[in-house]
């Protein structure tokens, strides 16, 4: 340092050994020279700054030479309270430079940001580590005994510094880094830019987890870095004052856990994740506190302006908030960001006075953000007013997650372009009663009945009463008015799936609970309202009645009277021991309304393991019901009676009493898409009800229902129509058998659909599968039709017994002839009589045609009567009368058989030389079990010998030609196949050319 001296003497410059000098050169505390001579002398005041530029040091100023060195030596060389001064400059390092304790680092000029038209190099006044630096940050304070640092590092200095990271690569190197317990650090006029890491960086140090604390930071700019901007963890009692941090990469400013900080007229812009991210556990001892933020604005970040999800108990105080364009999301804005976003936080955070616009890019591209103004998500306890709140969706976007929200009376929201002027002005969320604030524990033990109740009641209508997580007790039904809305945080299913525990947000009544229902819904009358009740809300919740004492008969919810328009929706119900849901009458309601509830909508509930009926709905009419499910109950699945105009859809009842009970009303009931598995007795039952109503059953799957205790039969079916005076159309119907789960029981239902006495039953389609009769006519029905496209099967669905399919071919040939038996009973003639009414499978024509009986044309005579079958049957026997009794027949030479289109023996039965010896119907086995025979034409054999041959019923007397009339040999209907004493046995082949024509037309069936 080069001081000069004009003139008069300077009391502070005391010259020993020499004549008085007017220019002295000094370094640190020593004089060089004086006017060329040595000597000794003090200058109080001035020998506390440490030149770096100068001689004994020399910093190289240029950039060029390496001055870590340099720079180190001299604040090495500096005492605590002294400065190390950097002259204007450009110096270059390659190692960290470790800043000694109580030692000020000051530059000439730090220059906070290279703008528009600026260039770096205009202004050389920075620290600028060369792209060989091996160091992990350019600066670091420690305060850590690890026998370079000592215990406690204290009361640096940064002032008027510029670091400059832009020719190091990679990602790792900090600007100023510090670890362990450094105290009373201030950064004045302090700028780090371009760093491949974060700019400040904080840390604890690994012997205690002691972190630096009380800092303040003015006039510091973080410009450009590739991680986060300021990123202080554990740093108590921070101030930051006039801070900005502008394009870092990740986060803007950062704090984890810094009790009792402060960020006061500070700015976060264009970073790429969030401006200001208050995180961390902050804590809840006598020593931890929270922190504020004052008069600070965020721009252009990425996702959030500001993001609270800190926890703890300590609060965070949010004043002169200006947001700006936040939630930029690479441009394409959405994704549920926000200027300020509440979400998760269990610290209490408490916002008056915040603003924010939304915008675009500089240059007006890219979509405009955010999509909110403020957000608030899970949180503990947030309080708001005096906010101007405007996003691209929602100027405030509050889920319903929140444990307490209290707004003021002055907020106003808008949402839309930057142009919208239509502004809301929000008042307080007094229609919105969060019951925890009002006291209620939910901790399972303590009865919250009161609380509840008191909540529902200042309601108020269109108010909503919200539950929390956790467990409420009750003692009495909580009964809800008109209007309000019961809101839970959670509908749970009815799973107890491995690894998960159902979440801790219910309604469950104690075991000493009165009442009818866990959840009371009263009309008018009964709960004494002026106006009529109508409008309930009952939205995710789950009511629990485990801990009832058995044999209760508490439903989970009830509704009495004329009641409308009530929405239940996202609800589970458990464990009761009469109904889940239970709609009933009052008779004593006023005339000219139903007496019971209407009009209702219920969407995906579930109810399992209660003991009553599980939805029972007296004439609700005018209602639907989506997605609702019982299972495991003790009753019906669903009692239907008198539900007029009303929709089921995408319902669901397994492993109950019975699936569906239907008791039909004056009007129409539709079932649409339902489903049933393993009930006790029949999966639908549709009985009684009014004559002209009607119930329409589309698209039903039902399944293993008729389970009957595992043994099956019972005579239940999946769909059981019973005694209905109502009209039943059924389309699209699937009825599949099958045994338990584990693999036990006897395969059910006995019967796919029966009908009994009933006045109008339509199956127009569908699989039935059963495992005695897919469609079974019980008698005495009035009118029952059976549709063109059916399949029935008996059995494993898999492997049927039976298969018998009713339908209508698009296509036909010259072979092919309409078969009776294939065409449904609604599209015949009213005179015909088909195969199927005499229990057959096929037959050569119908028995009524057949005239006087006629003996066999000879011993060992083949003769062959042609049956069409004209879709895919499964045979099980050959059906002939004997009309006159054959005499002294020989044994292994009587027969019937049957043979393919090609001459093919399919099959025989046993030897018949005494059956034919008797008259009457003989239903005769086929050996070796059933015959699946695909469409086509079949010829039934018949063989005998012996002194006096039977008779068999014949049709037309006419003669061979004319019964065989237009037909080949090859395709005769009636004929013979070889002459007298030619078989005793039928042969395994014939050649259906060499058939003559028979002069008798014998009868012939399948079954």
């Amino acid at each position: 340092m080069r001081i000069r001296v004009d003139g008069e003497a300077q009391p502070d410059i005391q010259v020993t050994g020499g004549q008085p000098s007017r220019v002295i050169e000094v370094g640190v505390g020593s004089v060089f020279s004086v006017n060329g001579q040595t000597g000794a002398v003090r200058i109080d005041g001035v020998t506390d700054w440490v030149n770096a530029g100068v001689a004994p040091f020399a910093a190289d100023k240029t950039g060029i030479v390496d001055s870590t060195a340099a720079i180190q030596a001299a604040i090495n060389a500096c005492q605590p309270g002294g400065i190390v001064y950097l002259p204007r400059g450009t110096y270059k390092t390659t190692a960290t430079l470790d800043l000694k304790n109580g030692v000020t680092l000051r530059g000439s000029h730090a220059a906070m940001m290279v703008g528009p038209g600026m260039s770096p190099a205009a202004y050389p006044c920075y620290i600028q580590p060369a792209a060989s630096f091996a160091g992990t940050s350019v600066i670091q304070i420690i305060g850590d005994s690890d026998g370079s640092h000592p215990d406690i590092s204290a009361e640096q200095r940064i002032v008027d510094v510029t670091i400059d990271g832009s020719l190091l690569g990679g990602s790792s190197v900090d600007g100023l880094y510090a670890r362990g317990n450094v105290q009373n650090v201030v950064l004045d006029g302090f700028t780090v830019r371009q760093m491949p890491n974060n700019g400040i960086v904080t840390a604890s140090r690994t012997s205690d987890g002691k972190y630096p604390f009380s800092w303040r930071l003015r006039h510091v700019m973080i410009d450009g870095c590739h991680a986060n901007g300021i990123l202080l963890t554990g740093c108590t009692d921070v101030t930051l004052d006039d801070v900005q941090v502008i394009g870092s990469w990740g986060q803007g400013i950062v704090l984890a856990n810094c009790p009792n900080g402060r960020i006061i007229d500070s700015r976060a812009e264009w970073n790429g994740s969030h401006g200001i991210h208050i995180t961390g556990a902050w804590g809840d001892w006598t020593g931890s506190g929270g922190m504020h933020i004052a008069d600070t604005s965020t721009d252009r970040n990425g996702q959030h302006g500001v993001f609270v999800d800190a926890t703890g108990n300590t609060p965070i105080l949010i004043t002169g908030l200006a947001t700006r364009r936040d939630g930029r999301n690479g441009g394409a804005g959405g994704a549920g960001y926000a200027g300020l976003a509440v979400i998760g936080a269990t610290v209490p955070v408490t916002v008056d006075g915040v603003t924010c616009y939304p915008g675009i890019d500089d240059e007006g591209t890219s979509t405009n953000s955010p999509q909110y103004g403020a957000r608030l998500s899970g949180a503990s306890s947030v309080t708001l007013d005096g906010a101007h709140l405007h996003g691209a969706t929602a100027g405030l976007y509050d889920d319903g997650t929140n444990t307490v929200v209290s707004y003021g009376p002055n907020i106003v929201t808008a949402a839309g372009a930057t142009t919208s002027t239509a502004r809301t002005l929000r008042p307080p969320l007094l229609d919105w009663i969060n019951v925890r604030q009002r006291g209620a524990k939910a901790d399972g033990t303590t009865d919250d009945t009161a609380v509840i109740q008191a909540a529902l009641n200042a309601a108020g209508t269109g108010g909503t009463v919200y539950l929390p997580a956790g467990t409420y007790a009750t003692s009495a039904p909580l009964t809800v008015p008109p209007g309000v809305t019961l809101r839970g945080s959670h509908g749970d299913h009815f799973d107890n799936l491995t690894g998960w525990t159902q979440v801790n947000a219910r309604i469950k009544p104690l075991a000493t609970f009165t009442g009818v229902a866990a959840i009371l819904i009263l009309d008018a009358p009964l709960g004494g309202y002026a106006a009529k009740s109508c409008e309930q809300r009952l939205l995710d919740l789950t009511l629990d009645g485990s801990a009832l004492p058995g044999g209760n008969a508490v439903d989970g919810i009830q509704a009495q009277g004329t009641i409308r328009g009530m929405v239940y929706e996202n609800i589970s119900i458990k464990k009761f021991g009469a109904h889940a849901i239970y709609f009933t009458y009052n008779f004593s309601a006023p005339p000219g309304l139903p007496q019971a509830p209407y009009s209702s909508r219920l969407r995906r509930i579930v109810a399992s393991d209660c003991g009553g009926n599980t939805f029972s709905f007296n004439n609700m009419t005018d209602t639907t019901l989506i997605d609702v499910e019982a299972i495991g109950n003790s009753g019906y699945g669903f009692f239907l009676s008198g539900c007029g105009n009303s929709t089921l859809i995408a319902c669901r009842a397994e492993w109950n009493l019975r699936g569906f009970h239907i008791v039909p009303g004056n009007a129409q009931l539709s079932l649409i898409g339902c489903s049933t598995d393993r009930n006790t007795q029949n999966g639908i039952f549709v009985t009684g009800g009014s004559a002209g109503a009607t119930v329409n059953i589309t698209n039903a799957r039902l399944n293993r229902d008729g389970r009957n205790g595992g043994s099956g039969g019972g005579g239940y079916a999946g769909l059981a129509i019973d005694t209905c005076l109502a009209l039943v159309n059924v389309t699209d119907i699937s009825v599949l058998t099958g045994i338990d789960d584990d693999g036990s029981g006897t395969r059910s239902p006995q019967y796919g659909v029966n009908a009994v006495a009933s006045t109008y039953v339509a199956v127009n389609s569908g699989i039935l599968n059963a495992a005695t009769t897919g469609f079974r006519d019980g008698g005495t029905n009035t009118t029952l039709l059976r549709g063109p496209n059916i399949q029935e099967l008996i059995g494993n669905p898999a492997s049927p017994t039976s298969t018998t399919s009713y339908g209508l071919r698009t296509t036909q040939t010259s072979a092919q002839f309409v078969d009776s038996s294939a065409v449904p009973y609604n599209l015949v003639r009213p005179a015909a009589v088909l195969p199927l009414d005499h229990g057959f499978a096929a037959w050569a024509y119908d028995p009524y045609a057949a005239g006087t009986n006629q003996i066999l044309s000879g011993n060992g005579i083949l003769h062959l009567v042609r049956i069409p079958v004209r879709a895919t049957r499964t045979i099980t026997n050959i059906v002939l009368y004997v009309g006159s009794a054959g005499a002294t027949l020989t044994a292994g030479s009587c027969w019937a058989g049957i043979y393919d289109s090609s001459g093919n023996r399919l099959g025989q039965t046993a030897d018949q030389a005494t059956a034919w010896t008797t008259t009457g119907t003989k239903t005769m086995a086929i050996a070796g079990g059933p015959l699946t025979l695909a469409e086509g034409n079949y010829w039934v054999a018949i063989v005998a010998t012996g002194s006096t041959l039977p008779q068999f019923p014949r049709g037309s007397n006419v003669g061979g030609p004319i019964i065989n009339v237009g037909l080949s040999a090859a395709n005769t209907r009636f004929g013979t196949y070889g002459t007298a004493g030619t078989y005793t046995t039928l042969p395994a082949t014939i050649t259906p050319a060499s058939i003559s024509n028979n002069t008798a037309a014998w009868w012939a069936a399948l079954s």
